[in-house]
């Protein structure tokens, strides 16, 4: 796996199984790190198991773009 490069949101991050637009890997983790935390958008119910809390799937989807986007704003100003 290399790291990702660019400074721009159609960079591409190399996995060695092809790339993804940098802004799709961003948006990924993120969606990775909220559903992995059991206090966050999924949450163990006593009465039905897991399910979505306070949120839907679509709004998970997007504050993972709105971070990514602020994720790349950020990587620019450092770039520049």
């Amino acid at each position: 796996m290399t790291i990702p490069f660019g400074g721009h949101s159609h960079a591409v991050f190399e996995s060695g199984y092809g790339g993804i637009p940098l802004r799709d890997y961003f948006a990924a983790k993120v969606m990775q790190g909220l559903l992995a935390n059991p206090g966050g958008p999924i949450q163990a119910n006593g009465m039905s198991g897991w399910n979505w809390c306070n949120c839907t799937a679509e709004d998970v989807a997007d504050f993972a773009w709105h971070v990514a986007d602020a994720m790349l704003k950020a990587r620019r100003g450092i770039n520049d």
